[in-house]
């Protein structure tokens, strides 16, 4: 059965995980040449590529006694669909928003969201 399209979009979600999946772009990697973005243990990868390769966006091959890990395209290719159609939709109703508002945002809007680059993933989702 083929995952679904919310469990990709979960998986590619987390940031440990995107930077896995960039390294095995190109060509397949064995397990212990991944290089984790911030100093995680091994069980912890494995635990990620695990979540990678139930989605479908990377398979598991055994050379010898290495373990390589490569990227599955065409479900990150699915995924890209995906995206590229939902941002069609939502560039339309971006423009029809913009174009009913004013152009020029107001004093507390730019208040409210003056500094959100610095915050963390919970603090952005308590703005919303």
């Amino acid at each position: 059965m083929k995952p679904s399209i919310s469990l990709i979009l979960q998986a590619l979600a987390d940031e440990t995980r995107r930077s896995l999946l960039l390294q095995v772009v190109d060509e397949a990697k064995p397990v212990g040449e991944l290089v984790p973005p911030q100093s995680i243990s091994a069980p912890a990868v494995s635990r990620h590529l695990r979540v990678l390769e139930r989605v479908g966006l990377i398979s598991r091959k055994r050379n010898g006694r290495q373990l390589l890990i490569s990227l599955n395209h065409e479900s990150l290719a699915e995924a890209r669909a995906f995206l590229d159609e939902f941002g069609k939709l939502g560039s339309a109703v971006a423009y029809s928003r913009v174009s009913s508002a004013s152009k020029t945002p107001t004093k507390k809007t730019v208040e409210r969201f003056e500094g959100i680059e610095d915050l963390d993933d919970d603090e952005m989702a308590s703005l919303l």
